[in-house]
C-alpha cells in the first residue's frame, strides 16, 4: 500500500475482519488492497492491477472513472470476474475521502449450497452484515427439508408395507399358533389322565414309557414357545449391532449341529463381516444350515456357501446343500409357520419361518431353488451394516 494510504492500517485490519470480500481502489481505479477472502476466491485480483484487469461491470455497464462509482454508489453493482467466468459479485461502492479511495464491499453471488462447498467457503466467511448468509442458510434448510421429506416418505412407505405384511402374517399366525399349542397341551392332558387311570396296574416298563412321552411332549412345548418368542421378538435388539464374521458364525453352527454326522462346508469366496444383531444372524444362518444337515440322507452332508454384492447395496447369500430337496409346489409353503413336509424328521416347522421373518425385517428377500433328491439352495439378501432400521 502506498505512503498515501499507510495511515489506514487499523482501518484496513477492521475492514478485513468485517468485510472479508472487499476491494480498495484509488481514484485512478487501481487496486491498492484486497480483503482475505477476495485473495482466496479471486486470486488474480491483486494490488497494482487496474479495476478492469480484474472485473467486468454488468450493472451498470460503465464504470470507467471515480465519478462513475460515485454516481453508482447508492445502487447495487454487479461485477463479473475476468478470471473465472461463473464468478460474480454483488457490490456496494463506498466513496472514501482523505485519502480519496473507493471501497467495494463485495459478496459472491451463489444460488446453491453446493457452490459454497465447491469454492471451499464456509458460512462464517461471509460478512455479518450481509443478508447472503441468511439466504444460504434458508436454501440449506430448504434442501435439507426436501431431502428429509423424501426420505421420510420412503420410510413411511416401507413401514406401511411392513405393517401390511405383519397384519397378514399375524392373522394367519394367531390361528396356527392356537391350533399348534392346543394339540400338545391336549395330548399332555390326555396322557396324564390315562396315566392316573392306569397307574396302579402299570408295569415299570409302561411307567418308563409314559415318562418318556411326558418328557418328549414337554420338550416340544418348551421348544415351541421358545421359537414363538424368537419370532415375535425379532428387532427388539436392533439398536445393539455388533461385528459378526459370517465364516466363523457358520463354522460354529456346523460344530453345534453336526451330531456325529460328517459335514463338509465350502466357501466360494471370502465371507463378509456384518454389523448387525448377532442373535438374529445366528438364528437366520443356523436354521438354514440345520435344515441342510437334518434333511440329508447322504453319508456326507455337503454345503456350499456364497456371498456376493447384490442389489441396493445388499449382500446376496446362497446356501446350497446335497439334501433330499423339496418339490417346487412346496417352495412357498416351507416358509409358513408349522409347515412340516414329512414325518420322517422331527421338526417344529418354524426354522424357515423365523429365517424369513428376520430377513424381511432387514428389508431383504429370501427364496429357494430345489428339486427332490437334487438338494436345496436358499438365497437371501442382507444389508452389510445396520444404518437405520426403525421398528
Amino acid at each position: 500500500m502506498s505512503k498515501q494510504y499507510s495511515g489506514w492500517k487499523k482501518e484496513v485490519e477492521l475492514l478485513d475482519q468485517l468485510f472479508p470480500f472487499h476491494v480498495i481502489l484509488n481514484t485512478g481505479l487501481q487496486i491498492i488492497h484486497t480483503g482475505p477472502k477476495i485473495e482466496k476466491l479471486h486470486s488474480y485480483c491483486a494490488p497494482g492491477l487496474s479495476f478492469h484487469d480484474c472485473f467486468i461491470p454488468l450493472r451498470p455497464k460503465e464504470l470507467n472513472s471515480h465519478k462513475d462509482f460515485e454516481k453508482a454508489s447508492p445502487s447495487l453493482l454487479i461485477l463479473k470476474s475476468t478470471e473465472k467466468e461463473d464468478l460474480k459479485f454483488r457490490v456496494q461502492a463506498v466513496i472514501h475521502e482523505e485519502p480519496d479511495a473507493i471501497i467495494l464491499l463485495c459478496s459472491p453471488i451463489l444460488l446453491k449450497v453446493q457452490e459454497v462447498k465447491d469454492m471451499d467457503l464456509k458460512f462464517k466467511d461471509f460478512p455479518v452484515h450481509d443478508t447472503l448468509p441468511d439466504f444460504l442458510f434458508m436454501l440449506y434448510a430448504q434442501e435439507n427439508t426436501l431431502t428429509e421429506t423424501e426420505e421420510l416418505a420412503s420410510e413411511l412407505n416401507k413401514q406401511k408395507e411392513r405393517l401390511r405384511k405383519m397384519y397378514k402374517l399375524m392373522g394367519q399366525f394367531g390361528n396356527i399358533v392356537a391350533h399348534n399349542l392346543r394339540s400338545p397341551v391336549m395330548g399332555l392332558k390326555t396322557l396324564h389322565g390315562l396315566y392316573l387311570e392306569r397307574f396302579l396296574e402299570l408295569t415299570p416298563e409302561e411307567k418308563n414309557s409314559f415318562e418318556k412321552q411326558f418328557l418328549e411332549r414337554t420338550d416340544y412345548l418348551i421348544e415351541l414357545t421358545e421359537k414363538l418368542w424368537k419370532f415375535t421378538s425379532v428387532g427388539d435388539a436392533i439398536g445393539r449391532p455388533r461385528d459378526l464374521d459370517v465364516k466363523e458364525l457358520i463354522l460354529s453352527i456346523k460344530e453345534k449341529n453336526a451330531n456325529g454326522k460328517k459335514v463338509d462346508i465350502e466357501f466360494l469366496n471370502e465371507m463378509p463381516v456384518l454389523r448387525l444383531n448377532g442373535t438374529e444372524m445366528e438364528e437366520l444362518f443356523g436354521n438354514i444350515i440345520k435344515n441342510s444337515i437334518r434333511y440329508n440322507s447322504h453319508d456326507v452332508c455337503e454345503i456350499i456357501i456364497d456371498a456376493q454384492e447384490g442389489e441396493n447395496g445388499k449382500i446376496k447369500f446362497s446356501i446350497q446343500d446335497n439334501g433330499i430337496g423339496i418339490d417346487k409346489k412346496y417352495h412357498e409353503k416351507v416358509f409358513a409357520p408349522f409347515e412340516i413336509l414329512g414325518k420322517k424328521y422331527d421338526s417344529l416347522g418354524m426354522g424357515l419361518t423365523l429365517a424369513k421373518r428376520i430377513v424381511e425385517y432387514y428389508d431383504g428377500e429370501i427364496y429357494l431353488d430345489s428339486e427332490p433328491e437334487k438338494g436345496t439352495t436358499v438365497y437371501f439378501y442382507l444389508p452389510e451394516t445396520l444404518k437405520e432400521i426403525r421398528n
